[in-house]
C-alpha cells in the first residue's frame, strides 16, 4: 500500500514557496506517493490557491512525487481550457499528474456535463487533430499542445451515491474515498464494486483519504484487514503541513 499527503493551502506571504517545497521535499523523501490538491468544492469554501498552480511548485521541487488534483467540477469549467492546463502541468511534471474529478455534488444534468467534458478533455489529449461533438461542446481538427506525457491522464472520481459510481464506473481509471468516515469504508467499497460489476469491469484503484489526525488509525485498520484492498492511503490536512508533521506520519 502507498501513502499520499493532501492538503489546502490558504496561507500567504513571501515565505509560502519555500513552505510549500520544503513539505514537498520532505514527503518524497519520506517514502510518499503522491501529494494532492484539495478540490474546487474545499478551495471555494477556504480561499485557497489555485490547486494547478500549486502543484507546479511540488513538482518543481521534486522529482518523482505523484501530482494530483482531488475534485475538479467540471461541469463548471472549459474543457478546452482545462485540458490544457491538465496537459501542461503534467508535461512539466514529467508524467506525474493524476486527475481528480468532483461529481458528488451536481444535479444529473451537471454529471452529463461534467463527463461530456471529460470526454472532449480525452479527444483533445489523445488526437493529432482532435474532433468531438457533443450537446455543448463541439470541435473539428482541433491542435492542443501540449499533450500529456503518457499521451492520457489517468482520471478519478471522489465516492458518490449509486448515480456517480455508475459514471465512475463506466469513465474513471480510480476511486477517491475523500474523507469516508472508517465506519462507511467497507459499504462504500461493496457499492464500488456492485457498479464496476454491472459495467463489466473487476477493479479500478482505490485511494482512501482521511483526515491526518486519523492516519494512523486508517493505517492499523487497512493492515489489520486486507481484504478491504485499499491501494493508496492519503492523509488530508487542513493546511500546509510542516516537514516535520510530514515526517511525524511514518
Amino acid at each position: 500500500m502507498e501513502f499520499g499527503i493532501a492538503c489546502d493551502i490558504t496561507a500567504a506571504g513571501p515565505g509560502l514557496l519555500g513552505e510549500l517545497e520544503a513539505a514537498a521535499e520532505a514527503a518524497e523523501r519520506s517514502g510518499f506517493a503522491s501529494w494532492w490538491a484539495s478540490g474546487d468544492r474545499e478551495q471555494a469554501a477556504s480561499g485557497g490557491h489555485d490547486a494547478v498552480l500549486a502543484l507546479q511548485c511540488v513538482a518543481r521541487a521534486t522529482s518523482g512525487l505523484g501530482i494530483r488534483l482531488s475534485g475538479d467540477v467540471l461541469a463548471a469549467r472549459s474543457p478546452a481550457v482545462r485540458a490544457k492546463q491538465v496537459a501542461t502541468l503534467d508535461w512539466f511534471s514529467g508524467g506525474r499528474l493524476e486527475y481528480g474529478l468532483d461529481l458528488g455534488g451536481d444535479q444529473d444534468a451537471e454529471q452529463r456535463t461534467a463527463v461530456a467534458h471529460l470526454a472532449a478533455m480525452r479527444a483533445l489529449w489523445s488526437q493529432p487533430r482532435a474532433t468531438y461533438e457533443g450537446e455543448r461542446v463541439v470541435f473539428r481538427g482541433a491542435i492542443a499542445l501540449p499533450r500529456p506525457a503518457g499521451g492520457g491522464v489517468k482520471v478519478h472520481v471522489r465516492h458518490g451515491d449509486r448515480t456517480v459510481l455508475r459514471l465512475l464506473a463506466g469513465h474513471a481509471d480510480g476511486w477517491l474515498g475523500w474523507l469516508v468516515p472508517a465506519g462507511a469504508l467497507r459499504a462504500a467499497l461493496a457499492g464500488l464494486a456492485e457498479a464496476l460489476g454491472e459495467a463489466g469491469r473487476e477493479r479500478v484503484r482505490r485511494t482512501w483519504l482521511v483526515p491526518s489526525h486519523e492516519f494512523a488509525q486508517a493505517r492499523e485498520m487497512l493492515a489489520a484487514d486486507p481484504t478491504l484492498d485499499v491501494d493508496e492511503l492519503v492523509a488530508v490536512f487542513a493546511a500546509l503541513p510542516t516537514p516535520e508533521h510530514v515526517r511525524a506520519l511514518i
